[in-house]
């Protein structure tokens, strides 16, 4: 199907159109911007949506590149939606940031690549806090620069919203937004007309043979220890499995607990952990070579009893004190699950957490680290 441009005129329009969507909450809840946009779509556009959503709240880009290697639903979209920059923004400091570059631009560039034929479309989206503050994001102007060399159509979300509206008629704080990190139902609707009118006019789509990369080390070739069939030669013996099962995911995981150790050589790096959070999650020790830290895991959204379970991504740049190995020589990397003993022995001011997860708020509950696959650069095995 030519996706140029669409023309309403043409009467004898009754072809589908293959969407895929990869990204956070905004992209999957209920009352986001996707409903309005399929029915758009098929009501305005007169074509039919064959929807794939892999979008997940809560998860990065580099969770982004695992689902472009584990689910592959990319390969044959018409409309590849890619709304990251959100949820990103937790990586915009200079511990993470250069590795976010690295993942984002490997997103994007793989997307290309695979998917030639594609409209990529990216709404910019930002929370509550960053919206009303003043001063130039590191990160989404790395957004803005990468999209712009792989020809991603870009939407300035705020800057359309605004437009929409004589100055001052919105105020940005009270009624853009539902809580901090969600659009309200109105504006997500907008955010939908917005992404129509950028696929009728058929932005989005790549005119470039070759394209020079801007971070030369970026993660475009990142593997999967589950694709490569290498994943269950890295966990130790007898350790159970479990799938995880709701009306958005089906993941199986490795359940590994206290006095199980993953013992890891790698040559290059690691770039994810693809995890499964759960109520049981507590601390974990993550040591690279002569480097050890303690990372706190479990999810402060589990105080809301509607969650069992949620995807996550553990990225070894959040929780180091030291800048991630990448080594051209073998280096040891073991992840291991505390027992309760040694968390509650634990300084808190020891524990690195991000801002959504802390140390577990009891200890009277077995420890365990769901894993469903390892994202890595170079070469990977067991001790």
């Amino acid at each position: 199907m030519d996706m140029a441009v669409y023309d309403l005129a043409d009467k004898e329009v009754t072809a589908s159109l293959n969407l895929c969507v990869i990204g956070g909450s905004n992209s999957v809840m209920r009352h986001g911007y996707v409903p309005p946009l399929v029915a758009q779509i098929e009501n305005v556009m007169g074509l039919q949506v064959n929807l794939k959503n892999l979008a997940i709240g809560g998860t990065f880009s580099q969770f982004g590149l695992w689902q472009l290697l584990a689910k592959k639903s990319h390969r044959d979209a018409d409309v590849i939606i890619v709304e990251y920059g959100l949820d990103d923004s937790e990586l915009a400091t200079s511990a993470t940031v250069r590795q976010w570059a690295k993942a984002y631009e490997g997103l994007i560039r793989r997307i290309r690549h695979e998917a030639p034929q594609a409209q990529i479309i990216c709404p910019l989206l930002f929370s509550r806090h960053r919206a009303v503050a003043s001063g130039l994001s590191s990160l989404s102007s790395g957004v803005v620069m990468i999209n712009k060399r792989y020809e991603v159509a870009t939407i300035d979300v705020p800057a359309e919203i605004a437009a929409k509206a004589p100055p001052d008629y919105w105020s940005v704080a009270r009624d853009w937004y539902a809580d901090g990190s969600h659009y309200a139902r109105p504006f997500q609707v907008m955010i939908a007309e917005l992404i129509v009118a950028e696929i009728r006019s058929g932005a989005g789509r790549s005119h470039r043979r070759n394209v020079p990369p801007i971070s030369h080390d970026h993660f475009a070739d990142v593997r999967s220890a589950a694709e490569d069939r290498i994943l269950q030669t890295l966990i130790p013996e007898g350790i159970p499995t479990e799938t995880f099962r709701n009306s958005v995911i089906s993941e199986t995981a490795y359940v590994i607990t206290p006095g199980n150790m993953l013992q890891l050589r790698v040559t290059g790096e690691i770039v994810a952990l693809i995890i499964v959070s759960t109520r049981n999650d507590g601390v974990v020790a993550y040591r690279q070579d002569e480097t050890v830290t303690y990372a706190g895991l479990y999810r402060k959204a589990f105080a809301d009893p509607k969650f069992r379970f949620l995807m996550n991504t553990f990225l070894p740049e959040q929780y180091l004190r030291t800048p991630p190995l990448v080594s051209e020589s073998p280096s040891i990397v073991r992840i291991e699950v505390l027992d309760a003993a040694s968390v509650a022995a634990l300084q808190p001011r020891s524990v690195v957490s991000r801002s959504t997860a802390m140390i577990p708020p009891d200890t009277d509950h077995a420890m365990s680290l769901a894993l469903v696959d390892i994202i890595y650069t170079g070469e990977l095995s067991s001790i």
